[in-house]
């Protein structure tokens, strides 16, 4: 393997052709590529490990960083050796190659495998080794065009394109899903009220399903520093609510004994520590105190995990 390797690299052409021609196929790229895989996942172990030795007060999460980045060196190297040989075929064949998807990931196979292993290698000579993978890289695409032409009888031209096109769908696939995304974003950005309704019916959603006490409804009017609540008891068992704590836009605590047994409804009315203007979205955390409605019963809490939402009318 190593001795193919050697050949291809220094002399493509004729060594491509030849390869073309033997019975090699999945198999023996899969093998050539766990061994890149392999190499590349141990080298980055290494790097993270001398890395924490030179920095002594980072080697321990430098160390914890290598271990968790090898096995996801191993996957992706061995993923998309599978996704990358499959991708760039689809264009052969769409440009009318006859050669079968395993020759094409073994011939793939003998120039990538080893230089992964030579690019995991030159990622400890710092600012050469960066030209020189870039180098390794155009040589890649060269013997990657050369290896479209010996398997599918194409000439130059025929391969460079059956190697480009894919890329060019690939890249106009990501450029769509981008210009969605920003879109998307763009959009709650124009229609503001969009992103103000989700976030009120998530509210809604969470305090129509918490327990003991429920918020039904909530209005702030404008020019008024009165927050006006509605408010049920979910429990079975009569509850006495003793306070409600109002923070966020404004504060305000609510101290009123406010009896409900089990299904009762209240409206009560916090006073806070400012007025809404009208068209404003207010925006408060509400945490309750209460008592099982029994003398000296214990005080107990029930903490608002989301806020209430509303627009001041």
């Amino acid at each position: 393997m190593g001795q193919t390797w050697i050949n291809v690299l220094s002399k493509p052409v004729e060594n491509l052709k030849a390869e073309v021609q033997n019975k090699n196929g999945l198999t023996e790229g899969a093998v050539a590529y766990t061994i890149a895989a392999l190499v590349a996942a141990a080298l980055t172990l290494v790097t993270s490990l001398v890395s924490g030795l030179l920095s002594i007060a980072s080697s321990g999460p430098l160390a914890a960083l290598g271990i968790l980045l090898a096995p996801a060196v191993f996957l992706i190297v061995l993923l998309g050796s599978f996704i990358g040989a499959g991708i760039i075929h689809l264009g052969a064949k769409i440009m009318g190659g006859k050669g079968s998807y395993s020759k094409f990931y073994y011939l793939m196979s003998t120039f990538a495998a080893p230089i992964i292993i030579a690019n995991a290698l030159l990622g400890f000579v710092p600012c050469l080794g960066s030209v020189a993978s870039l180098v390794l890289g155009i040589y890649e695409i060269y013997l990657t065009i050369v290896a479209l032409r010996e398997l599918h009888g194409f000439d130059t031209a025929k391969a460079f394109i059956a190697w480009l096109l894919p890329i060019l769908v690939v890249g106009a696939l990501m450029v769509v899903v981008l210009i969605a995304a920003m879109g998307s974003i763009a959009m709650l950005g124009f229609f503001p009220g969009a992103s103000y309704d989700a976030k009120v019916s998530g509210s809604d959603a969470y305090w129509m399903n918490t327990r003991p006490f429920q918020i039904r409804e909530s209005a702030q009017s404008a020019g008024s520093s009165s927050l006006t609540l509605v408010l049920q008891n979910v429990e079975s068992d009569q509850l006495t609510l003793t306070r409600i704590d109002v923070s966020g836009d404004a504060s305000g605590t609510y101290s009123i004994p406010t009896y409900l047994s089990s299904g009762d409804k209240q409206v009560v009315r916090v006073q806070l520590s400012r007025a809404c203007t009208a068209g404003e979205i207010y925006t408060y955390m509400v945490n309750f105190a209460y008592t099982d409605g029994t003398p000296g019963g214990v005080e107990r809490h029930q903490y608002g995990a989301k806020p209430v939402l509303g627009k001041c009318a």
